[in-house]
């Protein structure tokens, strides 16, 4: 049912028209009457009707500056004119302003009727139209985000597709791929509410920087393929990408979202070179790790030797630190690695090498305390940087490391290799069931004593309560699925034993010091 408003300064024409016309029979509803211009305007834009019936001429405003002024306004409203006969002339500029029809006075009936079915087939029409256009841009957006996605990955076929869909009617000058990404999870409700926000975002902006997009979501948020037209101008594409990452943020905070755009370096080559802008864009995304007062980071500002090798550095120490939290057997492993990095580069100052290895340092201090391992001696916050003090050179900031790992973590192997029978069939127990809903009553069902018992066992001999090591197992499980990034985060959490994600979260970031979704 389409809704009408009607205007007219005669109140007898206003009472015929409430009174005498079955609006709902034929398929109408009257939302609105004015007696004069400006309270026309007023319902126009309070109801937004689909029919303004006006009088051509009115006080305050006349129907066809109304009409006019809407119009300019691109308010999509059929216009309909009243007139008397001796002003005919009117309703001739009223059409050639654009409105759909008018009507002699005195009202008939039966004419108003005809041009009201005929307004309505014309509305019928476009609403067809308008979601035929929409089925077919969503249809096509989809088609483009998956060859996109196929892109990334090297897929030949499907880049030259996605360039053939770019270019019948766009000049490609260049492009620059953006990873948007937040730091906090969100239900998918809410990521196809942000979804939508983005591209209307996007859309807003094509106009002004001369760009179309192809966009995708991905496992860390949204891949957006900003494809800048060949215009004659001379543009700095770089800074539109920036504006344009800047207002996608913006739109986050509408959503009280946090986002985080990567964007690539500008590439004036073939779509080809997609693998490349996305290594690019996910470079730029993780540099946050540096740059935490960061929200939009560009590719060509963290292109420095000095930075990527501090950035290479920091993620070799985050996978130590994770190990260290799950897996401490092979720290030692991940440890040399780290050092023969270092002393492959020669841009590094004393300083710097010893900030990164004292927190190695204290890392491997507080990942020991909260073993509880008494026999295990580790060093205080104020020895070790009194010894670090005392350094001077770099193999002995090594030798000083090396040997601080094998006290501690040999001494943690040690103990570990120590442990009883019956503590060794619980482990196994938990290995075996972890994805199960176990208790602490179950494995001492499976191992035969009592729960108080088993609890002492496991104290004595790993220093873990059971609920800490079934965590840990569980954890150290959903990093494995998590690298092998084929499940989302929740499937994960549902295999690995947790049936609240919000614990699954909590657990996560306590034991490997970052999210699920920051964990590569």
């Amino acid at each position: 049912m389409y809704k009408i408003v009607v205007a007219d300064d005669n109140h007898l024409t206003i009472q015929a028209l409430q009174a005498t016309v079955p609006w709902e029979e034929w398929g109408f509803q009257l939302v609105g009457c004015a007696r004069n211009g400006i309270d026309a305007m007023k319902q126009l834009t309070l109801y937004h009707p689909d029919i303004a019936i006006l009088d051509i001429n009115m006080p305050g405003m006349t129907g066809l500056e109304v009409a006019k002024q809407l119009m300019d306004s691109k308010e999509r409203i059929l216009f309909i004119f009243l007139t008397a006969y001796d002003e005919f002339s009117y309703a001739q500029t009223a059409l050639q302003i654009g409105a759909f029809d008018y009507l002699l006075k005195p009202l008939d009936n039966e004419a108003l009727k005809a041009i009201l079915l005929r307004a309505g087939e014309k509305l019928d029409r476009e609403r067809q139209t308008a979601v035929m256009r929409r089925k077919l841009r969503s249809d096509y957006e989809n088609w483009a985000g998956h060859l996109l996605l196929d892109g990334i990955n090297g897929v030949t076929r499907s880049v030259t597709e996605l360039e053939e869909m770019l270019q019948p009617e766009w000049r490609p000058a260049g492009y620059e791929l953006m990873l948007v990404s937040t730091a906090d999870f969100l239900s998918p409700e809410s990521v196809d509410q942000l979804t939508v926000q983005i591209r209307q975002c996007l859309s807003v902006q094509e106009t002004l920087y001369q760009f179309k997009y192809v966009h995708a979501r991905i496992k860390e948020g949204f891949l957006i393929l900003l494809v800048f037209q060949k215009i004659q101008i001379v543009c700095d594409y770089d800074l539109a990408a920036l504006k344009i990452a800047n207002r996608i943020v913006e739109t986050g905070r509408t959503l009280h979202t946090d986002l985080f755009v990567g964007i690539s370096d500008f590439s004036e080559r073939s779509l080809a070179s997609l693998p490349k802008l996305y290594e690019e864009a996910t470079f730029s995304a993780e540099s946050r790790f540096f740059l935490e007062n960061k929200t939009v980071i560009h590719y060509k500002s963290i292109t420095s030797k000095s930075f990527r090798n501090e950035y290479t550095l920091s993620r070799k120490m985050q996978d130590m630190f994770r190990v260290l939290y799950t897996e401490p057997g092979d720290f030692t492993h991940l440890l040399e690695e780290f050092i023969e990095l270092i002393v492959q580069e020669t841009c590094y100052d004393v300083k710097y090498i010893k900030n990164i290895f004292m927190q190695i340092a204290f890392t491997i201090t507080c990942s020991m305390q909260e073993r509880n391992t008494g026999d295990c001696p580790l060093k205080s916050m104020e020895t070790i940087l009194e010894d670090m003090h005392k350094i001077d050179s770099m193999q002995s900031i090594i030798s000083y490391i090396r040997t601080y790992t094998a006290q501690t973590i040999g001494s943690l192997q040690q103990e570990n290799s120590q442990i009883s029978c019956q503590g060794r069939k619980v482990l196994d127990f938990i290995n075996t069931h972890y994805m199960e809903n176990i208790t602490l009553y179950d494995a001492a069902e499976d191992a035969g004593i009592s729960e108080s018992h088993l609890c002492r066992i496991l104290k004595k001999e790993t220093g873990e309560s059971f609920v800490n090591i079934l965590n840990k197992i569980r954890i150290q499980k959903a990093q494995k699925l998590l690298q092998k990034g084929d499940l989302k985060v929740y499937e994960i959490a549902e295999i690995v034993g947790f049936s609240n994600y919000a614990y699954f979260y909590q657990v996560f970031k306590k034991i490997t010091g970052c999210s699920p979704k920051e964990y590569h």
